[in-house]
């Protein structure tokens, strides 16, 4: 059993169902259409896929009771630019993630509580933002399942992000801004002087805004990040 808050929420299917993939029997107490996103614009859909993304609004908190087979590792089909992608039936870490090839997924992953925020975990039943570079797979799973997975695939894998790279944010200044419902955002900055920062800077454009949610609290930079 896991919850979702009220409003928009990023969802996905964490398991495969035991009977059907139809959104209105998967999440009954939704009061919109799912929205997968594909080719830079949110697409209707009345089937989930497990392994995929999506937006659903909800009325009021929810608990969510799925059933059927567990996934515990498997690939994700990633296009350049922003990708909408589902969590596994169990957490994992973020840094566990992979790529078929390497190299062309950013490694942050958004999720969402009434904004985005930088997930160090992917769980059960949500959804994720990832920004690629190129056409290729996620892999998904603890690192010796993503390791076969590798072998299977025939080609090399990306390195773990956790054991290679630091973000560094703490070294940037901050910026809180705050509205009168209290919600909260923080942007940062600091001194960007070479192409690597730049590409470092990147990382952190914020994803598309929910549909249709042109009200949502959203503050970025005039660059998009």
């Amino acid at each position: 059993v896991d919850s979702l808050g009220k409003g928009w929420e990023m969802v996905s299917l964490p398991l495969i169902p035991e009977t059907s993939l139809r959104v209105d029997l998967l999440f009954p107490g939704s009061i919109s259409r799912a929205y997968a996103y594909s080719g830079g614009t949110y697409v209707p859909v009345d089937l989930l896929n497990p392994g995929g993304g999506y937006w659903m609004k909800f009325p009021d908190r929810q608990l969510v009771a799925l059933q059927g087979i567990d996934r515990s590792n498997g690939t994700v089909a990633i296009q350049p630019g922003w990708n909408l992608v589902g969590a596994l039936s169990y957490p994992m870490r973020a840094s566990d993630i992979s790529s078929s090839p390497a190299g062309i997924f950013s490694g942050v992953f958004f999720g969402y509580n009434g904004k985005y925020f930088i997930a160090d975990s992917l769980k059960p039943v949500h959804a994720y933002w990832v920004k690629a570079s190129g056409t290729g797979q996620l892999i998904l799973g603890s690192p010796f399942a993503a390791e076969a997975i590798h072998s299977s695939l025939g080609v090399p894998g990306e390195r773990r992000a956790g054991e290679t790279e630091r973000w560094g944010i703490e070294r940037l200044n901050k910026l809180v801004l705050t509205d009168a419902a209290g919600d909260r955002q923080e942007l940062y900055f600091g001194d960007s002087t070479s192409a690597a920062d730049a590409r470092w800077w990147d990382r952190f454009e914020p994803p598309p805004i929910p549909p249709g949610e042109r009200t949502a609290f959203d503050v970025h930079y005039s660059t998009g990040r």
